[in-house]
């Protein structure tokens, strides 16, 4: 029983879709039947515009080539001599010219020069398109000519166009009908009208081409409304029909077809053409009765085809939606069950989001904040109003462009991390950023730890570090000083012995002088140095790298000098970092230091250091010395905390551990050793 109200409730549901598609495809196709003419019209007007706008450029371009013949004629050394000199040989070379000018172009019709009496000097005629040039005898004087008195009464040197009409010889329009047009250029030499050079068109073969319009009757008229061209024949050149012909007699709103630039009603299409020929020329398309007819007929056939293919789907369409509305309730139960679940992951996601001390954002791809745990409000000290929905940037005070540019790249699948200021209210923040970009969506998951006090407490150890060393530095010290004060101590016995035998003069008073004031300028310079060294730098700062290591030598070069330690030099003086200072001398200190333990303890023959700083991929700072090679299972642990390889207690184990977390941690570069035989390196770099 059950089956089969199922069953019956199955048929029901596809006649009611059965029925709906058949109405919806009526009213789809009456609602398209109201629209039809009008999609239609437009259609026919589109196309329209388009066949007139590309025989306008047809035509503008026969005119700039024209104007263009002309022009050129104009300027040749041939016709310039003949207006200096008019004289036989000069006209001969004239006439020849003209004579080939016209066979190269087969359009011309008669090619002229005349003068400024209205005498024809030169004239090329030919009998039709495509036929020989010839030089006519027959020279007329045309000063009575409206072309000849136009140019005369306006002699500026521009090219203009006469009406496009019929040949007339002998006062006859020429049988059979010969279209032409007449480009003129008025001669004007040395500041005087001096001519006209003319040349009459064949226009046949070019309106011939101008009217092959497939889908539309054309009709070509004046600005009067004479038709030039129409598509009956027998109604083309109507002002020279024995019963004249004009436009005004076929269409009832002709005003608005001359009058108006462009014109469109129903189906009539009009425009003015834009082209400097005399009676205005007027383009009208009418699209043709069989293409209006092919129009419907594929508009009907469509009809069918979507009339049958509506049909045809519907029942396959009926089958599909009843699986649907099977699926639907059995679907709706599950979302329900999975929306609890989900809820229930939710809470505990934020539970833990809550729980961890880490602050927590989701950005997205214009850093607007759209959501942040528990832990970024304690500690930025900003309520939840004050952050959602901001953009991250108004809160980046500094480095703004540093954190948009790693924020960036995140977006592109790099994930970042990097130490980041947040100035927030009445304090500053040191964090490590992580941003990870979310998986298909385009944001970004920004992870940042509060890592201000670990700073503060690596930077407390760094300082340390140095205070524990002040001993060794005492040292260094005390070796820098030694032959300064030696010097010193000889040049005031010097001065006694020189005052009490009466050898003092002026002269030796000022080399005394300048002695004592360099071993006091070097004395100072150590202190400088000394202090420099136990200042802690808290900023950024670009230095010379061979500033570092000047200021390292002043501090050590002494005791290496008193042990018989060569120190070797390769620097490039010019390259730079932006870091801290007092904390790469720090490490370039603890390092010497070491070498010069390694060759004392080793008692090493010839001893040296060797310093290079240049630049490969990277800027590199390599110490190389020969005290030598360390051991290669102990080479990996020296950079390990409190792990020593000097005896008698003399190292803490400190000094190469804080030197590589002052490099790779505060100052981002990498140290790494090296031993080769019996030579040891160490090697610092950063990107350059």
């Amino acid at each position: 029983m059950i089956k089969k109200n199922s069953e019956l409730k199955d048929i029901k549901t596809r006649i009611i879709l059965f029925l709906y598609s058949i109405f919806i495809l009526v009213a789809f196709i009456a609602i398209d039947k109201i629209f039809f003419y009008n999609s239609i019209n437009n259609l026919i007007v589109k196309n329209g515009k388009d066949q007139i706008d590309e025989r306008e450029k047809l035509l503008q371009k026969f005119i700039d080539r024209s104007e263009l013949v002309l022009k050129n004629l104009r300027t040749t050394e041939v016709f310039t001599k003949y207006l200096q000199e008019p004289n036989e040989k000069n006209l001969e070379h004239l006439k020849k010219m003209f004579l080939l000018t016209s066979n190269i172009h087969s359009s011309f019709m008669q090619l002229r020069y005349i003068d400024k009496n209205g005498n024809e000097i030169v004239r090329v005629d030919k009998q039709s398109e495509n036929t020989k040039s010839f030089l006519s005898t027959n020279l007329q004087n045309k000063s009575d000519r409206y072309y000849f008195i136009d140019s005369k009464n306006n002699p500026t040197a521009k090219v203009w166009f006469s009406n496009l009409d019929l040949n007339i010889e002998n006062a006859q329009v020429e049988k059979p009908y010969k279209p032409t047009l007449r480009a003129v250029l008025p001669i004007v030499y040395k500041g005087e009208f001096d001519g006209i050079l003319i040349i009459n068109f064949f226009m046949d073969e070019f309106l011939k081409a101008f009217e092959d319009i497939t889908l539309y009757n054309m009709i070509l008229v004046d600005k009067d409304g004479n038709t030039l061209i129409h598509y009956d024949e027998k109604r083309s050149w109507g002002l020279f029909l024995e019963k004249p012909y004009n436009f005004k007699q076929e269409y009832e709103n002709y005003k608005e077809v001359l009058t108006n630039k462009n014109y469109t009603s129903g189906t009539l299409i009009s425009r003015k053409l834009d082209v400097p020929i005399a009676n205005e020329p007027i383009l009208i398309l009418k699209p043709k009765e069989e293409y209006l007819t092919g129009l419907n007929r594929s508009q009907n056939l469509q009809y069918i085809f979507t009339s049958l293919l509506v049909l045809s789907l519907t029942y396959l369409v009926g089958f599909f939606i009843l699986k649907i509305i099977k699926n639907l309730y059995k679907n709706l139960n599950d979302t329900k069950r999975l929306n609890k679940k989900l809820n229930i992951l939710n809470e505990k996601f934020t539970t833990i989001l809550d729980t961890t001390n880490d602050m927590v954002m989701i950005l997205d791809k214009n850093r607007v904040i759209e959501f942040s745990n528990k832990a970024t409000f304690d500690i930025s000290g900003f309520e939840e109003k004050e952050l959602i929905h901001e953009k991250l940037d108004k809160f980046l005070k500094v480095g703004r462009e540093e954190f948009i540019s790693n924020f960036e790249n995140s977006l592109k699948n790099s994930t970042q991390r990097f130490e980041f200021i947040l100035p927030i209210k009445n304090k500053s923040l040191i964090l490590f950023v992580n941003l990870i970009k979310i998986k298909k969506q385009n944001k970004v998951l920004l992870i940042a730890k509060d890592i201000t006090e670990i700073k503060q407490q690596q930077d407390l150890v760094i300082q340390q570090s140095k205070l524990a060393s002040m001993g060794e530095m005492l040292s260094n010290i005390a070796h820098q000083w030694r032959q300064p004060l030696n010097i010193l101590n000889l040049v005031s016995t010097d001065l006694k012995y020189k005052f009490a035998y009466g050898q003092l003069d002026q002269e030796k008073v000022d080399e005394i002088s300048s002695k004592l004031q360099n071993q006091i300028e070097y004395l100072s310079k150590t202190i400088d140095d000394f202090r420099d060294f136990f200042t802690p730098t808290k900023n950024k700062e670009l230095f010379k790298i061979h500033s570092a290591i000047k200021s390292t030598i002043n501090i050590v070069g002494s005791a290496l000098k008193d042990n018989l330690i060569e120190l070797k030099l390769d620097i490039d003086d010019s390259l730079e970092l932006n870091s801290y200072k007092s904390q790469l001398e720090q490490v370039l200190i603890n390092i010497l230091n070491n070498a010069k333990d390694a060759i004392l303890q080793n008692k090493t023959e010839n001893p040296f250091i060797e310093i290079k700083v240049y630049k490969a991929e990277k800027i590199i700072i390599e110490i190389k010395n020969n005290g030598g090679a360390i051991k290669e299972e102990i080479l990996e642990k020296i950079f390990e905390p409190y792990f020593s390889t000097k005896f008698n207690s003399k190292g803490t184990g400190l000094g190469l551990y804080m030197s590589k977390m002052i490099i790779e941690k505060n100052m981002g570069g990498k140290l790494n050793a090296k031993c080769q035989e019996d030579n040891t390196s160490f090697i610092i770099s950063f990107e350059s």
